[in-house]
């Protein structure tokens, strides 16, 4: 979920020592509609406590129509997408850059009401 998909950022983040490297990630607020393919491969990407999770799932967009989905479509002002800006990053080609996500509600009643 939220919590393991910002392990996908975190691997990377951990594995330099360099200053420079935490300037590349920006986040991006109110990830929208057009951002759902890339935050549902990150959501599938740590589908497994943080690991890989492709190939438990036949139906690779389950996770994150289950995880992320609802709250970029009904909590937009909260949910938000790490971007990796640096040249090279093999999902900066297929999905813009988008490593990771953060994702909430105001108020968790309501939201379960509309989900």
């Amino acid at each position: 979920g939220v919590v393991g998909a910002a392990a996908m950022a975190f691997r990377e983040l951990s594995s330099s020592d360099s200053e420079s490297s935490l300037r590349r990630f920006r986040l991006r607020r109110a990830a929208g509609a057009s951002d759902l393919p890339a935050l549902y491969n990150v959501c599938l990407k740590t589908g497994d406590a943080g690991s890989d999770g492709t190939h438990l799932f036949t139906d690779k967009a389950l996770l994150g129509s289950i995880f992320v989905g609802p709250y970029v479509m009904h909590s937009p002002d909260f949910a938000f997408a790490l971007v990796d800006t640096a040249a090279g990053n093999p999902a900066a080609a297929e999905f813009d850059g988008v490593c990771g996500y953060v994702l909430g509600v105001l108020d968790t009643t309501p939201f379960l009401d509309v989900c």
